[in-house]
């Protein structure tokens, strides 16, 4: 399994716990992000990884954990 980076660590937490990180669909990021986290980058490593998916919605995309993700961050913790 990747070692996951501390940015990565702190945005899966983020959204496990249910935080709402939007972006437009080109990937544009709206509003803020999660403490720590200071690119969309890393959202989108996470989602290479297959640890984040992308959740569509009417206004925006949102980023979401996936089963792979939570995983991920059992094994960090």
């Amino acid at each position: 399994m990747a070692k996951l980076s501390s940015a990565q660590i702190r945005a899966l937490t983020a959204l496990e716990a249910g935080v709402e990180v939007r972006m437009t669909p080109g990937g544009v990021p709206i509003g803020h992000m999660p403490d720590g986290v200071r690119s969309h980058r890393t959202f989108w490593r996470l989602r290479i990884l297959g640890f984040v998916a992308i959740k569509p919605r009417p206004s925006a995309n949102y980023w979401e954990i996936t089963e792979a993700g939570r995983t991920a961050l059992q094994a960090e913790k």
